[in-house]
């Protein structure tokens, strides 16, 4: 995909705030957080996270 924008929870948190969290190459602390939650919501209410729940390697939108 264009600017390594894949579809998931990833272009989800890229969306909402890209500039500030995604696009640097590894994660990080903060976005992590959002992530562990994520993750124990799907597991609650037993449904599959899916493919690319990061954006660390996703070019923010407007760039």
């Amino acid at each position: 995909m264009e600017k390594g924008r894949l579809p998931g929870f990833g272009a989800t948190v890229n969306v909402i705030n890209g500039g500030v969290e995604c696009g640097s190459g590894t994660d990080i602390p903060k976005t992590n957080y959002r992530y562990q939650y994520y993750l124990y919501f799907c597991k609650y209410f037993q449904v599959s996270p899916g493919d690319n729940i990061n954006c660390a390697g996703q070019k923010p939108f407007g760039q």
